[in-house]
């Protein structure tokens, strides 16, 4: 489903599955995704608020560029999450278990659980300019 430059207001979708939800460059507001499988997000370079995800399945969370307000993610799970040069204000991600962040640096001002940290440790050492050696 492409949906690039849209203006999503007030949406709630709710089960199946998707193989790509394109939503770059739109600007969001008011949305919910729940209970779906989705191969392919991305909401790069999008404006989004009071964003809620919720029980998805996500193989590549796609999100370079994007500023975000007001969100947060439950029960849900991403293989790959792109985050660069996020812009970001109230994000919960204590609900997303993530594999990896491509930046976390990009991370800044995002609430996560310490179990989530733990896991990505290295990764935020190493965005530190630490050396990890095993």
């Amino acid at each position: 489903m492409t949906a690039r430059t849209g203006r999503w207001r007030n949406v709630r979708i709710v089960g199946g599955r998707v193989g790509t939800l394109d939503l770059s460059d739109s600007d969001i507001d008011s949305v919910e995704l729940r209970g779906i499988r989705i191969d392919y997000l991305t909401i790069a370079g999008s404006t989004a608020s009071d964003l809620l995800i919720v029980d998805c399945i996500i193989g590549t969370l796609d999100m370079p560029q994007a500023r975000v307000k007001r969100a947060a993610f439950e029960g849900c799970r991403a293989d790959d999450v792109d985050n660069r040069l996020w812009r970001i204000e109230s994000v919960d991600l204590r609900g997303l278990d993530a594999s990896s962040y491509l930046d976390p640096t990009a991370l800044r001002g995002a609430t996560m659980s310490s179990r989530q940290v733990d896991v990505l440790a290295v990764d935020f050492a190493r965005a530190l300019g630490v050396d990890v050696q095993s």
